[in-house]
């Protein structure tokens, strides 16, 4: 009997690792076929001057053998079970941290949070930094024009939207009205923000502030005094928590000596807070690929001349429900990646897997993409 069941546990740990190793194949040969279609991808875009088809693609990142995404999904929790534990045991050994002594008490895990050195932020835009105060101060400052109506155009002609409360405030600001003439102006600064009810928002009411924050650059303040100032209303609180190192996306940079000018000043402004502050070249993604293709190749010919430690890399921003990863962005990373080959080292980051295609994620780093952002 015993030498029965050794016999069985045998077979089934020999089909066991049979099947283990039919999977670790067919995830290499996956592996490779994702590099040749980038290869494929390279040669289209840089030699012949065409964009590959969504068929092509596909076609070539057909598996050959079926994968068994159950057995992946628990060898990939596996992996990260224990790369969790190794760091607790890092911590502790290497760092002498032992969180959980402390991890029971709410106020010792704030506390400890607020006082360790934070490596940096890695997915920052400058608008979106602002809080109340500094929103309500530059609102006083620049003491815009309000006409609600106009405001709200902008945000549904654009194909977003705000609550029907708040589409209510914006019909109501009539005529236009300086803001300090306001009869309420809290609500106004409050589309400047996520409502706490409800809890979770739909993207079109997120979209919607970056049509309404417009109206902080057009009134007495100019567009440089604005911009400086949420820079430094936000460094102050980045070093207050600490943080070391910040990357921030901007679509507004052109390949001009001006707009390097402008980095300089601005990253200065963060060396004063002890704070390193780097930029990713934006491209909005529903502008035409070919647009955007062409204004990568105008940023690589004058990197190539002029060499920058502010630029990091680029970035592909916007909604990419109706702008997919592949047909909208490989032109740019397609460039980029070529251009790193060639000397310049662009790094590759991009807003993928919030909205959309699954298949956003997988294209994205396919065409070369180090870093995926906002993925969910």
């Amino acid at each position: 009997m015993v030498f029965r069941r050794l016999y069985f546990t045998l077979c089934f740990f020999t089909v066991f690792q049979s099947q283990a190793q039919e999977q670790s194949e067919a995830l290499a040969k996956q592996f490779k076929k994702y590099e040749a279609t980038r290869a494929k991808l390279l040669d289209s875009v840089i030699d012949q001057s065409r964009h590959l088809k969504r068929e092509q693609w596909d076609q070539s990142l057909s598996a050959d053998m079926e994968i068994d995404e159950e057995a992946l999904r628990k060898k990939q929790n596996a992996e990260i079970k224990a790369a969790a534990q190794k760091a607790l045991a890092d911590s502790k050994n290497i760092y002498g941290i032992e969180i959980d002594k402390f991890r029971a008490s709410p106020e010792k895990v704030k506390s400890f949070c607020k006082k360790i050195p934070k490596g940096g932020m890695l997915h920052v835009h400058a608008d979106g930094t602002m809080d109340r105060q500094t929103v309500t101060e530059l609102l006083e400052e620049a003491n815009p024009e309000v006409y609600g109506p106009e405001l709200l155009q902008r945000v549904e002609d654009n194909g977003f939207a705000v609550y029907q409360n708040e589409k209510e405030y914006l019909q109501s600001l009539t005529p236009s009205t300086p803001y300090s003439e306001l009869a309420s102006p809290n609500p106004l600064r409050e589309l400047f923000f996520l409502p706490q009810q409800p809890y979770s928002h739909d993207f079109s009411r997120f979209m919607a502030f970056f049509f309404i924050k417009g109206i902080i650059y057009k009134g007495e303040m100019r567009y440089n005094d604005v911009t400086e100032k949420i820079y430094r209303d936000f460094l102050k609180r980045a070093q207050k928590n600490r943080v070391l190192y910040i990357e921030i996306s901007d679509a507004q940079l052109k390949p001009k000596a001006s707009s390097i000018k402008k980095l300089k000043k601005l990253a200065a402004i963060g060396e004063e807070f002890g704070v390193t502050v780097r930029w990713n070249i934006s491209f909005y993604r529903n502008i035409d690929a070919k647009t955007n293709e062409e204004k990568m190749k105008k940023w690589l010919d004058y990197l190539r001349e002029n060499p920058t430690e502010f630029i990091r890399g680029i970035d592909f921003i916007a909604d990419e429900s109706t702008n997919p990863a592949l047909e909208k962005g490989q032109g740019i990373y397609a460039q980029a990646y070529h251009g790193a080959s060639q000397g310049l080292p662009l790094h590759r980051t991009m807003h993928s897997g919030e909205l959309g295609h699954e298949k956003n994620v997988r294209d994205a780093m396919i065409m070369g993409v180090e870093r995926v952002g906002r993925s969910e």
